[in-house]
């Protein structure tokens, strides 16, 4: 039996325009939790949530910002879940009219929460959109999107929302080609030294010159922000048991769904993209999923992921590196990228790995026995069992926070780079899905412990019967990319292993389809590869062996291979 709690009963009533969010806070704070499911179940209609009634809290989350970039990391909260379990939010169709920035849903110890049938948009998103309508040598006309309010003088632009502002001279842009179903990366127009307002809304810029590598056409729409991730859309921390099915967010704010330290979450015909009636053509301000330290199994189906300012999907760890051993059983370990610290990344029970940083190799295993965030960047780790090999200049990785992953039956476009990032050991399917024009490789595996510290290795991969249409346009990378960041390389000592990608369609415009490097154990299956690659080979290996390629089918003019720092027997071609 389940409890149903009508949000009408609490006042919180739809269509009334006015600022629903604290309301909606004090009816979940109200539920008493146990073993029984309470549903919360609202009217149809719209709801605005308001960042005047958010709940301020000091939050730390992977991959936003730096003390530099944003020194405060008070968020606005909005929908909040602390200490709950056994609760579904049904929204029963409706629409939440979010107002200013801020992190629409936040879970905190949360377990066992549903969220489904509801869509939301921002009233006013915070990347900015001009939409091209004349280029030529006297300059660019640019229609401004109603949506994106701003104010022009002394030939500078701002735009404005209830709760930020910011410069266009500031800003970071991308161009979206709606028609062409591609969105990249280029430099921002609002540099330009005279500004003239035609007319409302429409804007001359004059006095620069354009990047012939940006590709700028009429018709295509420049999506301008400001560079710093200060909210995120949902935030799922210390949390369990956490889905959501038949949702929509039409624009989220910063990253867009974070999972962090979080276990077992499920999404299911999720949709990201712009409601056509806005006329905008971005949803996300970066990545769409992000997920950093989870366990147990994260997945999504059936959804619709477009439309970012970044990757759609990153699933990896943290590495941390050892900054001072102060015994053969501890160390003091400092997080390293900037945008990343001030959360607990290791718990007491925690199985550990330490990492020989220019290979990326194992170089021994422990389990935590104490753990202790000391400041913002720093953490002090005791182990169960004392070990002399734990050197200063280690990474180290917490292996117990790594998740099995599905991802299945969905599809990526206007993607500017990747579609997929996966860094986990444990089991990951990548099935079914369709891969539209994303910038980068639709696929990323990475692990590094120098650049953005993500890991780790992977161990059980299949990328099965997936279609990548015309992906990797901007970079060239290949199409499903292995690329661990090691700077010591040798074959016998390979990162990633057991990868298999089978029965998948490959359409390449001059771009490799399959990479990898300092990898074994390759199964390439089954695949069919159309299109053209150009001066590059349809497979890229680097120090990899166990390579085995059969029953490939190619309706493309050549076959070939790349091989460096191994030798012809590494590969079986059947």
């Amino acid at each position: 039996m389940s409890k149903v709690i009508y949000a009408r009963d609490h006042g919180v009533l739809p269509d009334r325009y006015i600022n629903s969010l604290g309301a909606i806070n004090k009816m979940i704070e109200s539920v008493e939790c146990g073993d029984e499911e309470v549903i919360i179940k609202f009217d149809t209609g719209k709801y605005t949530l308001s960042y005047e009634e958010c709940i301020k809290r000091e939050i730390y989350i992977t991959n936003t910002s730096s003390e530099k970039e944003v020194k405060s990391k008070v968020k606005n909260i909005g929908i909040f879940f602390e200490n709950k379990k056994n609760v579904t939010f049904d929204g029963n169709g409706s629409f939440f009219a979010v107002n200013g920035e801020m992190i629409i849903i936040a879970l905190e110890n949360s377990e066992n929460i549903s969220f489904r049938n509801f869509s939301s948009d921002y009233t006013r998103a915070t990347v900015s959109e001009m939409k091209i309508e004349r280029v030529n040598l006297s300059g660019i006309s640019l229609g401004i999107n109603k949506d994106s309010a701003y104010t022009l003088g002394d030939n500078k632009i701002r735009f404005k929302g209830a709760n930020f502002e910011y410069a266009g001279d500031e800003t970071v842009a991308q161009v979206c080609d709606n028609n062409g179903g591609r969105t990249w990366r280029v430099s921002t127009p609002l540099k330009a030294l005279k500004m003239n307002e035609l007319s409302p809304f429409s804007v001359k810029l004059s006095g620069h010159v354009l990047n012939p590598k940006d590709k700028i056409k009429e018709g295509y729409t420049y999506q301008v922000r400001k560079p710093q991730r200060t909210q995120v859309g949902v935030f799922i921390h210390n949390s369990k048991n956490v889905s959501f099915e038949e949702v929509n967010f039409h624009y989220m704010h910063g990253l867009g769904i974070v999972g962090e330290f979080s276990e077992d979450l499920y999404f299911d015909s999720v949709k990201c993209c712009p409601r056509p009636e806005t006329g905008r053509t971005c949803a996300a301000f970066a990545d769409i999923m992000h997920f950093t330290g989870c366990s147990g199994k994260i997945t999504v189906k059936n959804s619709y992921l477009s439309n970012s300012n970044d990757d759609a999907i990153n699933v990896h760890g943290i590495h941390m590196l050892i900054k001072e051993k102060v015994s053969d059983r501890r160390v003091l370990v400092e997080f390293m990228h900037p945008q990343t610290y001030g959360f607990e990344a290791f718990k007491a029970g925690d199985d550990v790995e330490g990492v020989d940083v220019p290979t990326l190799n194992l170089v021994w295993a422990n389990k935590v026995k104490e753990a202790r965030l000391i400041d913002k960047y720093k953490m002090l780790l005791e182990f169960e069992t004392a070990y002399d090999g734990i050197k200063v200049g280690q990474a180290i990785e917490n292996i117990t926070a790594t998740p099995e992953v599905e991802i299945t039956g969905n599809t990526f476009e206007h993607i500017p780079t990747r579609g997929i990032l996966v860094t986990t050991r444990r089991k990951v399917v990548i099935r079914k899905n369709t891969f539209n024009k994303t910038g980068m490789s639709a696929i990323l595996i990475a692990d590094d412990a120098k650049s953005w510290y993500e890991s780790g290795r992977v161990m059980d991969v299949t990328i099965d019967n997936n279609v990548f249409d015309r992906c990797s346009f901007c970079s060239k990378d290949a199409v499903i990319l292995i690329q661990p960041e090691n700077s010591v390389i040798n074959l016998k000592t390979p990162v990633h292993k057991g990868i298999k990608i089978t029965n998948n369609k490959f359409i390449l415009d001059k771009t490799v389809a399959i990479s990898a490097k300092s990898s074994t154990d390759i199964k390439i299956r089954g695949n069919r590869y159309e299109g053209n690659t150009g001066p590059r080979p349809v497979y890229s290996f680097i120090a990899s062996s166990g390579v085995v390629i059969e029953d490939e089918e190619h309706i493309m003019p050549k076959s070939r291979m790349s091989l460096i720092l191994m030798d012809k027997k590494d590969v079986e071609r059947r």
